[in-house]
């Protein structure tokens, strides 16, 4: 199934965050340049507003903490617990 990714941490041409469309899974770290150099993100299974999902960066150029991940760890945790 195709899914369009929101990387986070990116501006695209038209000053908004880049998009990646795929049909890799959820899990899968995929390269894409950040100004000019090719950083790391994760696919992941996090939803956002606007129907795509989150790429969340993973190189050391992301200065903030893994929040999404932590996040969706959780979720998945979650999940598991309840069924």
């Amino acid at each position: 199934m195709l899914r369009r990714y929101t990387v986070l941490r990116t501006t695209g041409p038209n000053g908004v965050p880049a998009r990646y469309d795929t049909t890799q899974p959820p899990g899968t770290v995929i390269k894409h340049p950040v100004n000019g150099h090719p950083q790391r993100f994760e696919l992941t299974d996090v939803p956002l507003g606007d129907f795509s999902y989150v790429a969340e960066p993973l190189d050391h150029l992301w200065k903030g903490p893994p929040v999404l991940r932590h996040f969706h760890r959780n979720r998945r945790e979650t999940s598991k617990s309840t069924s």
